[in-house]
Order: C-alpha cells, then sequence, then structure tokens
C-alpha cells in the first residue's frame, strides 16, 4: 500500500509539472500567435491547437522542444483549419534548428506537410523581408501571403544552398494532394535591395537582382554577369517565370540590331548543353518579324557528329525557338 501511494503522489507531481509547463508554453505562444478572421469550419481555441499539436506530434520524445510561431492561413488542406507552425528543434550535439510545417486540423491532426526548415541565422539578412508583403515568419526568413492571386495562401521562403541563394514560393496543390513548388531555381544576387514585390507592366511580380539570362537579354548587365529582371506568374504553367528586363524608365528599348554577331555567338554559346561544341555562326534571313535568326554549326562532344541548329530571337530579343537539323 505504501508503494501505491508513493507511485500515486509521483504521478500527481508529473501532472502538476506538465500543466505548469503547457500553461507556461501557451503563455508564451500567446505572445507570436497572430490568427486571422477567416472563416472557422472548427471551434478551435488557442488551446485546444497546442494540446493537439503536444500530444499528437514527437514533441514528447523530444525531437520538438517548443512552438516558436503559429498561424492560421488558407492552403485549401481539407478536412480542418489550416496552421503554419513553427517547432524549435535540437539535434545531439548541434545548433538549434527550426522546422516548419502546414497543418490540416480538426479535432486531431489530419494531415501534415513540411515547408522547410534549417537553422537561425535571420540577424544578418533580416533586410531581405523589407520589401515582402504578408506575415512574416522573421526566424525563417519567410511569409505567408497569396502571391499568385488565386485565393489561397503561399509560402515564400529564401533558401541558402551551399554559395546559392534562392527565392522560394510554394504552396498546396489540390489535384495532387502535395505542396509544390511555383519557383524554379530563382536565384538572386544579395545588393542593397536584393529584390522587391512591385507592379511592373501592369503585372504584381518580383523585381530580382540575378544572373544575366542568356535567353531573355539585358540592357544594364551589372559586373558582366547580373541584371534585373521581373518574374510574373505563368497561370498555365504554374510558376513564376522570368517576364523581361526590370527597367524603371520603361521608355528605353532593347534594340536587336544594336548588337554583333558576337553578341549572339555568345549568347547561342550559353544557351548551348554542356555536350555540344560551337563551331561557327552565321546570320540568315530571320523568320520572325523584327527579329534576327542565325544557324549555328555544332558538334556532338559524345560522338562528333556535326548538326546545323537554327536559333531564332523574336524583336525584343529574347530565343523565341531553336529547330535542329
Amino acid at each position: 500500500m505504501f508503494f501505491f501511494k508513493k507511485i500515486f503522489g509521483i504521478a500527481i507531481i508529473l501532472i502538476f509539472i506538465i500543466s505548469c509547463e503547457r500553461k507556461t508554453n501557451i503563455e508564451k505562444i500567446e505572445e507570436v500567435i497572430i490568427l486571422n478572421n477567416s472563416a472557422i469550419e472548427y471551434e478551435l481555441t488557442l488551446e485546444d491547437i497546442l494540446n493537439i499539436l503536444y500530444t499528437e506530434e514527437n514533441y514528447l520524445r523530444g525531437r520538438y522542444t517548443e512552438i516558436l510561431f503559429l498561424q492560421k492561413v488558407n492552403f485549401g488542406v481539407p478536412d480542418g483549419n489550416n496552421y503554419i507552425v513553427q517547432w524549435k528543434s535540437r539535434r545531439e550535439g548541434t545548433y538549434d534548428t527550426i522546422t516548419l510545417i502546414l497543418y490540416s486540423i480538426s479535432n486531431k491532426i489530419e494531415r501534415r506537410y513540411f515547408l522547410g526548415g534549417g537553422l537561425d541565422f535571420t540577424n544578418n539578412f533580416q533586410r531581405l523581408m523589407e520589401n515582402i508583403p504578408g506575415i512574416h515568419i522573421t526566424t525563417a526568413l519567410a511569409s505567408i501571403y497569396d502571391f499568385n492571386n488565386d485565393g489561397l495562401d503561399e509560402l515564400l521562403n529564401f533558401g541558402f544552398y551551399g554559395m546559392g541563394r534562392f527565392l522560394e514560393i510554394m504552396g498546396y496543390d489540390i489535384e495532387k494532394d502535395e505542396i509544390v513548388y511555383f519557383t524554379n531555381n530563382i536565384e538572386f544576387h544579395l545588393s542593397e535591395t536584393p529584390l522587391e514585390f512591385i507592379n511592373f507592366k501592369n503585372m504584381d511580380g518580383f523585381k530580382i537582382l540575378t544572373y544575366y539570362d542568356h535567353m531573355i537579354p539585358a540592357i544594364n548587365i551589372i559586373d558582366s554577369n547580373y541584371a534585373w529582371y521581373f518574374f510574373s506568374w505563368n497561370n498555365d504553367r504554374k510558376q513564376f517565370e522570368n517576364i523581361s528586363e526590370y527597367l524603371s524608365d520603361e521608355n528605353i528599348i532593347y534594340d536587336i540590331f544594336d548588337f554583333s554577331i558576337t553578341h549572339f555567338r555568345e549568347r547561342i554559346f550559353m544557351i548551348m548543353s554542356n555536350m555540344e561544341i560551337l563551331r561557327d555562326v552565321i546570320e540568315v534571313n530571320a523568320e520572325i518579324l523584327g527579329g534576327r535568326s542565325f544557324i549555328a554549326t555544332i558538334e556532338s562532344a559524345s560522338d562528333g557528329n556535326i548538326l546545323n541548329n537554327t536559333f531564332h530571337f523574336d524583336s525584343e530579343g529574347k530565343l523565341a525557338n531553336r529547330k535542329w537539323d
């Protein structure tokens, strides 16, 4: 009997400790939580949500230590209210890391989607968020906003991989029932104003300082490597794509006839694959009104075969198409 009373007493103490810890967590998260006023399908209090998350996730097994951010969102994920949660986790012997997860929650976790993670190094890069709309997750260099005007939220994130720096936008694809990327390797160069979300040529999109695109030429090339380009939403391809060079003075026009054949030779060389060797380029009559066309003699690096490819550029200097023999 004494042993039973001792065990019972320990259990009461543990319940009290856990209750106090949970209360502390709730009070702490209330300082950073942002809940919007969109329609609520499931009547859940903040305490309900935290109880579900801390109970059903592997928090008690030591991977996740606390919730840093919780935001009700509208990603279109069915079966519950949508929430983005930022967990703070710790791996044995390493730095603290952060993890973003998108949840659909009713009276339990219905679905979860990993949105990315990484180290908290935002003090050095906080200015990247200055010209980005939406609800900012400062410790993740991310923002929640309807960037493509489809009525649903997306998550913008800055990805740092090795020496590369990338703009990433992801959202939920209802047909695929998965998280998809709406960007494809949009790399940006760090500058005083690395990028902005603006309206340009009656389109919403991103003004980005990025590598010179040899398929979409620029007038104002910086250091022979970079130019300001404008990326906007292509609804057919479901991607943010490079539309054109960004020019503050829209009266400046790229004149395709101002450039020598050497200019186009260099562009054709950059457009080719690394399995091709450029031997010669000659200009022929343009097939596109106001544009220019070139026949390139190309050798296959694999078998030495010689082929002629025709490159057609439109009046804006964009590569319109490439035709193989």
